[in-house]
């Protein structure tokens, strides 16, 4: 399985350790698995004069005299859900990717796909600030209506909370900001997490082990630039959460959590 593919990012400004759990390792397996449910926001530009007619250094991108470009792509995967109770919302990240990929790898195990979940947005950095993460995220609700699905969910990772990985993950999605654009009222503090409340979502739960990544200690030291001396909690670059290291198993278990939100469709 390969991370990468022609004319893909896989960063997101993922910490690399998430591509290194059951399901960052299916990610890009599922993904071009069920093409349906994905959403590719491509821009044109004029071609600059002396440029070949099928592009710029011969890219078959693009046509005469415009050539096309990625500008931002959001990923998703069919899921279970009935679309009324948080009983039945997936565990998380993980379970929805390796369920995914199981309906490709034995398709007699799955019963039938109810719902859509979100699994990444991104926006190339020279488009960011243009409201196409919003446009991603409602074309993603059109194709889960499209498809007849319950719900659209999104086990997000809210963008700042990296830098706040000491704080429980119940207590920083309650955390409140003034409204400048709305005196008088709050907003939520983390913007991704907002982004998704403005456009209609609700937090649905809080999934504390959506995605987990147990690997050797020497293989996180090497993923993160730290050395683990003794065991115990550690933060590391990228982490929701701490990083918990057992020195005496010789593992380090990291278990991400993320907020499920969404709603039905």
């Amino acid at each position: 399985m390969t991370t990468r593919r022609p004319g893909v990012n896989s960063d997101f400004g993922w910490p690399v350790f998430l591509y290194k759990g059951p399901g960052g390792l299916n990610f890009f397996d599922v993904i071009f698995g069920h093409p349906e449910y994905q959403t590719l926001v491509v821009g044109h530009v004029e071609a600059a004069a002396g440029e070949q007619a099928n592009g710029a250094n011969g890219d078959p991108g693009a046509h005469g005299h415009a050539r096309e470009f990625l500008a931002a792509v959001g990923y998703a995967a069919p899921c279970h859900w009935d679309g009324k109770t948080v009983e039945d919302l997936p565990p998380g990240w993980d379970h929805v990717i390796l369920t995914a990929k199981r309906s490709l790898t034995d398709p007699g195990s799955v019963p039938p796909f109810t719902a859509m979940s979100a699994l990444a947005v991104e926006v190339k950095a020279e488009h960011q600030g243009c409201g196409l993460s919003k446009l991603v995220l409602g074309n993603m609700k059109q194709i889960a209506e499209r498809l007849g699905a319950n719900g659209l969910l999104a086990p997000i990772r809210p963008t700042i909370k990296p830098q706040y990985p000491l704080v429980d993950m119940e207590d920083y999605i309650a955390w409140r900001l003034p409204d400048s654009k709305h005196p008088g009222r709050e907003m939520v503090f983390d913007p991704w997490l907002r982004t998704h409340i403005r456009l209609g979502a609700r937090v649905l739960k809080v999934a504390r082990a959506s995605c987990t990544v147990a690997a050797p200690v020497a293989e996180w030291e090497a993923w993160t630039g730290l050395r683990f001396l003794s065991s115990g909690p550690y933060t590391v670059p990228g982490g929701l959460v701490v990083l918990q290291v057992d020195l005496e198993t010789g593992i380090a278990t990291y278990r991400d959590g993320t907020n499920v939100v969404g709603g039905r469709t």
